[in-house]
C-alpha cells in the first residue's frame, strides 16, 4: 500500500493510500484505514479487470470492534468504478472485495483520500 501525505498549508493535510490486488471467492478486507483525523474521506474503487466483475462493501467503526455498513454490497462490472464521500466521524474505514462470480477473479484498485482541517 502506497501512502502519500501532502501538507497544503493553512491546516489542510491530505493522505492518500492505494491498494491493488486480485479478488477471491470470499470477502477479503483489502484496505482498512485510520480516518479519525480526517474531516472528509473519499473512497475510489475501480475494477481494473478486462473481463471479470468484483463485489465490494464499505464498513466503518468507532471502536475497532463493531462495524457498521456505510455502503451496502454492490457490484462493479469489468472496467467500472465508484466514488464514495464520507464526512462522518469514524475511527476506521474498511473496504472489502470478493469475486462477483466464484472462480472468476477480477483485479482492482482501491484508493482512499483523507482531508484534515478546513479549506476556508
Amino acid at each position: 500500500m502506497a501512502q502519500v501525505i501532502t501538507d497544503h498549508g493553512y491546516g489542510v493535510v491530505t493522505v492518500k493510500e492505494t491498494t491493488t490486488g486480485t479478488s477471491a471467492n470470499a470477502y477479503v478486507a483489502v484496505q482498512e484505514t485510520d480516518v479519525a483525523a480526517f474531516r472528509t474521506t473519499i473512497h475510489y474503487i475501480k475494477d481494473t479487470d478486462g473481463a471479470n466483475g468484483i463485489t465490494y462493501k464499505i464498513e466503518a467503526t468507532i471502536d475497532g470492534t463493531n462495524y457498521e455498513t456505510i455502503k451496502a454490497e454492490a457490484t462493479l462490472a469489468a472496467g467500472a468504478d465508484y466514488f464514495e464521500t464520507d464526512t462522518d466521524a469514524w475511527d476506521s474505514v474498511k473496504i472489502s472485495i470478493k469475486s462477483t462470480v466464484s472462480d472468476s477473479h477480477g483485479t482492482y484498485s482501491v484508493t482512499i483520500k483523507g482531508i484534515t482541517g478546513t479549506t476556508g
